[in-house]
C-alpha cells in the first residue's frame, strides 16, 4: 500500500511538471521574438554609434577647414567692394595731382581751366 502512495505521488509530480513545462513552452516563441528584436536594436545602435563617430570626424575636418579658410580670408582684403572703395578713395587724390581743380586759375592767368575730355577706347588684344 505504501508502494501505491509513492507511485501516485510520483505520477502527480510528473503531471505537475508537464503542466508547468507546457506553460513555459507556450511562452518560448514570444521570448524568441523579443530576443530577436533586442538583437536587431543592438545592431542598429552599433551602426548608429559608428555613424556618429564618422560624423564627429567629418565635423572636426570641416571645422579645421573653416579655421584655415578664416585665416586665409583675414589676409585678403574685404572682397571686391573693399578694393573698389580703396581705388575710389585714391582716384581724387591722384586726379588732383594731375589736374588742377576747376576753381584754380591756369598758368596763363585767365578764367577757369576746362577739364580735358578723356576718351576710353578698347585696346586690341595681342595673340
Amino acid at each position: 500500500m505504501v508502494k501505491w502512495i509513492v507511485i501516485g505521488a510520483l505520477v502527480l509530480g510528473v503531471i505537475i511538471l508537464v503542466a508547468s513545462s507546457v506553460r513555459v513552452l507556450r511562452r518560448l516563441p514570444g521570448l524568441k521574438r523579443a530576443m530577436d528584436k533586442a538583437q536587431r536594436r543592438q545592431a542598429d545602435a552599433m551602426k548608429l554609434q559608428q555613424s556618429g563617430t564618422v560624423l564627429e570626424q567629418t565635423l572636426a575636418g570641416l571645422q579645421q577647414r573653416a579655421d584655415i579658410t578664416r585665416e586665409r580670408l583675414a589676409v585678403i582684403p574685404r572682397g571686391p567692394w573693399k578694393v573698389i572703395s580703396m581705388v575710389a578713395c585714391a582716384i581724387p587724390h591722384l586726379l588732383s595731382e594731375t589736374f588742377p581743380a576747376p576753381d584754380e586759375p591756369t598758368a596763363s592767368g585767365g578764367g577757369r581751366r576746362r577739364k580735358p575730355h578723356v576718351r576710353l577706347t578698347r585696346t586690341p588684344r595681342s595673340p
